[in-house]
């Protein structure tokens, strides 16, 4: 029995010594380039596989270094580097919510919004007390940052009747967010909820004017209510007068207006402001910007 635990024990220190990375020493800040290069000495299957050998009581306390490094990477945003870290972290512990979080992060950047949305959940199950995560540096992940990207992740999924349904849930934890009310807004816009919509885009005015008059401004347009739109999307424009997306959404509202000239001043402006819709629409006019 002492001769099996002393080969246990000789197992653990010379593969944790082999797991080591170079962020270990959080004293020393290393360039991306360099983290990339000497993170990843070990093929990818085989680190998860020796953390969990290593891990195998469900080291908490090697998942959360695992995650400090996955933290790093994401905001170095080498994606590919933090999503392998994460994949560290839940092979120590497969209920280590940090992870899923981080990892959750990776795949909204990188517009996977399908996967973002399962690691969402994942978080949100396993985190049933909504507690935060400190990180070194004093970051820190919150539910609330979590809540949100999911509820953006259904919306971007046109899983809508999902996004009121859990953005209305999230309300027992964060009462009144604007950004949870962000994406209630636009989901019931897109289920044709129009009267909803507006009453929630309406709450939020004075948190993020910008957003609340691009939400009811298309809310107006897509009911035909031309003139409502025109005034809320120039109300959006004189808080972000650089927004080339409100200034695509200007032009088609005074085109169905029947205000071509108008219409057409707005898609040059947006196409300067480098607005791909408007640059291929004058591009089939055969117009230049």
């Amino acid at each position: 029995m002492k001769k099996i635990l002393w080969i246990w024990v000789v197992l653990v220190l010379v593969l944790g010594s082999c797991r080591r990375s170079p962020m270990a020493d959080s004293s020393q800040r290393v360039s991306s380039d360099s983290l990339l290069a000497q993170a990843t000495p070990v093929p990818y299957p085989e680190v998860p596989w020796l953390a969990r050998l290593t891990g195998f009581f469900g080291s908490t306390k090697q998942a959360e270094r695992f995650a400090q490094w996955a933290f790093t990477a994401y905001n170095d945003s080498l994606y590919t580097l933090a999503v392998y870290y994460c994949d560290c972290a839940l092979a120590c512990n497969y209920r280590f919510w940090p992870a899923y979080h981080i990892r959750g992060f990776v795949h909204y950047m990188q517009c996977d919004y399908e996967a973002a949305a399962d690691d969402y959940e994942h978080v949100l199950r396993l985190n049933k007390h909504r507690d935060y995560f400190l990180l070194e540096g004093g970051d820190t992940l919150t539910c609330l940052d979590c809540a949100v990207c999911l509820a953006y992740s259904y919306c971007s999924l046109a899983r809508y009747t999902d996004a009121v349904e859990f953005v209305k849930s999230q309300f027992t934890y964060f009462p009144g967010d604007y950004q949870l009310i962000e994406s209630l807004s636009w989901a019931y816009t897109m289920l044709g909820n129009f009267p909803l919509a507006g009453k929630w885009a309406n709450k939020i005015v004075d948190r993020d004017p910008f957003y609340a008059h691009f939400l009811l401004g298309y809310n107006a347009e897509q009911q035909g209510r031309l003139g409502i739109a025109i005034q809320n999307y120039l109300k959006a424009l004189e808080i972000n007068p650089e927004s080339a997306s409100i200034m695509y959404n200007l032009a088609n509202v005074y085109w169905a207006h029947d205000e071509k000239e108008e219409s057409l001043a707005w898609r040059l402006k947006a196409a300067r402001l480098g607005d791909p819709n408007s640059q291929a629409w004058l591009r089939s006019q055969s117009m230049d910007w």
